[in-house]
């Protein structure tokens, strides 16, 4: 079991196509999932040592947690909150939860660039404009790198980074596990939508609804992420 920090990594599945067909409405969608992380962690993990890190790049965002954790019950259960929430809005998403370090790297980068910076992410070049991320590490790395390995509106989880994988949650797939997080019965997950106000479908529903997006986008996804979709959580043929 590794001690270091978990971290998952969260996307807006298909958003380049999304974007392409409506700006509009691909922002609308990542603004969704921003907006839920901000309430899980600004209404109940907002203090040490149970708060976390995000950090957005692209149409994704990376999580990470304070301190190393030994059971993966409360990241899974924040992915099966935000995943449950955002299906039902017609948003699918893919969760990658993983573990490594994360720290700031701001110091490596050249002083001739970083000292006309007045806030740490901007740097005027001229009239235009250089932003800059100021973090990285392994925990971004591994869990990005993991959620190359499954295609779909999927839950994966590397279970090597965690002592303990809470019993209730279904896994219909290995190597990598991959977590049906439509059907799994994560009572953790509940409790969080509940206490930051979104919303949380139960197994049926969110199946449905997750139906109603394979149904809605058979033209802009292919059949393999379809399948791979259906086959990691339990929809039946």
């Amino acid at each position: 079991m590794s001690q270091a920090r978990w971290s998952f990594w969260i996307d807006v599945e298909g958003f380049s196509t999304i974007y392409r067909d409506n700006d509009g409405h691909a922002l609308q969608a990542i603004g969704l999932l921003m907006e839920a992380i901000y309430k899980i962690g600004s209404t109940i993990y907002s203090k040490a040592p149970d708060r976390f890190f995000v950090h957005q790049f692209g149409d994704g965002f990376v999580v990470v947690s304070d301190f190393p954790e030994s059971s993966a019950e409360r990241p899974v259960a924040i992915a099966i909150s935000l995943m449950r929430h955002l299906i039902a809005s017609g948003v699918a998403c893919k969760v990658s939860v993983s573990c490594g370090g994360f720290a700031d790297v701001a110091g490596f980068y050249p002083r001739a660039v970083s000292d006309q910076s007045t806030d740490g992410y901007r740097v005027p070049i001229g009239e235009g404009l250089m932003t800059i991320i100021p973090v990285m590490g392994t925990a971004l790395i591994a869990s990005h790198k993991l959620a190359e390995k499954r295609k779909g509106a999927v839950l994966i989880l590397d279970n090597t980074c965690f002592k303990f994988v809470p019993k209730e949650l279904i896994i219909r797939k290995a190597n990598p596990s991959t977590v049906d997080w439509v059907h799994s019965n994560s009572e953790l997950a509940g409790r969080i939508s509940i206490a930051a106000g979104l919303s949380f479908l139960d197994s049926l529903a969110t199946e449905t609804s997750l139906r109603a997006y394979l149904d809605a986008n058979k033209g802009g996804v292919t059949d393999e992420w379809i399948a791979s979709t259906v086959e990691c959580n339990g929809l039946a043929q």
